[in-house]
């Protein structure tokens, strides 16, 4: 995005932004905090732009003029991105305090957007809360940052804070559909938003698999493998195999898993898709059945019968405890997922194969 309207999934933060131009209120920090690929560094440089721009329209910059293109094309002397991660330490920061003295090129503002800004060092942030609390003349911050919680509160505090959200999925594919027709990619709608799903409401993850798979398969994205590689009916796969397990069926869930397994072994992907099935049973059972894929509606309809009253809340924290014991244990992966989906089997169907109370005590000791 080049301009406010642009940008989609961020309206509060635009409607703030803008407001503060339109009335000039303009302070020496912002802080950006949220998810990434959201937007906060491209809603940066638009603010950037915006507050240096000469032939500003509505609050939008003109993206016409050497500021703006400047800007955009990151050769602008008074607009500078430092990636904090790499350059966050206070030899950093204090070349940044001794700069921003300086008079400014175009005779606009001095902004320094930092970039995960949570990487600082903790000299960094004393160097920089030294230029926070007696700025120079026309001199701004935009801190960028997905871990609010590392940024110290004497830098919170002297910052405009604007948080940013994770983007729904019908938005980020709207920006898909502009951005294939734009490129004249060829792409069926069930690619599609199953590649907006993959983006987890990061729209910058979407549009890099697109990239991917372009790269891979050229313009056109219509093949079978193109939807093999996205799992384009793997939340379908996932909801069968959920089935039989409240079913009762042991051996059908063990067999069907271990199919599955052989063909995706990767247990990141089976946790997303097991959350996203029971999100989508909560969706139905709220009667919000539009908001669910219709692909898989009929296979979670189903879900939700074999379910019957037990809490989806309830299983997705089996679920975390499922990832929890991933990452802190060193069992192999396919088997904690096999004591997991036996552990949803009704009991009575259990007592034969495995002992209730030995999955609960396994569940309890991780």
């Amino acid at each position: 995005p080049q301009v406010f309207a642009d940008v989609i999934g961020q309206e509060i933060v635009v409607k703030v932004l803008t407001g503060m131009l339109k009335r000039k209120r303009i302070g020496v920090g912002y802080l950006f905090g949220g998810p990434r690929g959201t937007g906060k560094t491209s809603l940066a440089r638009i603010f950037a732009k915006a507050l240096n721009c000469k032939h500003t329209k509505d609050e939008e910059p003109c993206c016409e003029c050497k500021v703006c293109k400047d800007v955009a094309g990151s050769k602008s002397a008074d607009v500078v991105e430092v990636d904090s991660a790499s350059s966050g330490s206070v030899a950093a920061i204090r070349s940044i305090r001794e700069s921003s003295h300086y008079r400014t090129i175009g005779g606009g503002n001095r902004i320094w957007i930092l970039d995960e800004v949570h990487s600082t060092s903790r000299e960094g942030f004393n160097s920089l809360l030294k230029i926070m609390e007696e700025p120079p003349p026309k001199v701004l911050f935009v801190l960028c940052t997905t871990e609010i919680t590392k940024v110290p509160e004497t830098i919170i505090s002297r910052c405009f804070q604007l948080p940013f959200r994770a983007i729904i999925v019908q938005d980020i594919l709207k920006r898909l559909m502009y951005v294939v027709k734009e490129e004249e990619i060829e792409v069926s709608p069930r690619i599609l938003f199953r590649i907006a799903q993959r983006g987890a409401g990061s729209i910058r993850d979407s549009l890099t698999l697109i990239d991917q798979l372009v790269a891979m398969h050229g313009k056109d994205l219509t093949k079978t493998e193109v939807e093999e590689f996205v799992g384009i009916d793997r939340g379908k796969v996932v909801g069968e195999l959920l089935i039989k397990a409240f079913e009762g069926d042991a051996q059908g869930t063990i067999d069907q898993f271990h199919q599955m397994w052989s063909l995706l072994p990767d247990s990141r992907e089976f946790i997303y898709n097991v959350a996203d099935c029971f999100r989508d049973v909560e969706l139905v059972r709220q009667k919000l059945d539009e908001v669910v894929d219709p692909l898989n509606l009929i296979t979670i309809q189903r879900l939700c019968a074999v379910i019957g009253d037990r809490k989806a809340g309830e299983i997705l924290n089996s679920i975390s405890m499922l990832e929890k014991a991933m990452q802190y244990t060193r069992l192999n992966p396919q088997i904690l997922i096999e004591m997991w989906l036996l552990s949803l089997l009704p009991r009575r169907k259990m007592e034969k194969m495995v002992d209730p109370l030995a999955v609960d005590q396994f569940w309890s000791n991780l």
